[in-house]
């Protein structure tokens, strides 16, 4: 089984990436590892709450997930 590499980035940055992160992603897999991007969605998650009043609040830069918080993610990214 290859090993796996997981690769967080954030939703704000995920349209900046370079070249040179693609090129290491493609590098990893030549390698013989299977790596798996995984991004968030802060932008869009941050509208919908502010457009739903829900408040938000940031713990050493980390979104605190509270139910309402993680609801709203949820519809962000459901199936449509």
């Amino acid at each position: 089984m290859k090993e796996i590499v997981v690769i967080k980035c954030g939703g704000s940055t995920i349209a900046e990436l370079s070249n040179d992160f693609f090129k290491s992603v493609i590098q990893l897999k030549q390698d013989g590892k299977f790596p798996i991007i995984v991004h968030g969605g802060g932008p869009m998650i941050n509208q919908l709450l502010q457009k739903l009043e829900i408040k938000s609040e940031f713990v050493d830069g980390l979104r605190k997930t509270t139910e309402d918080v993680l609801e709203t993610a949820r519809w962000c990214f459901v199936e449509k």
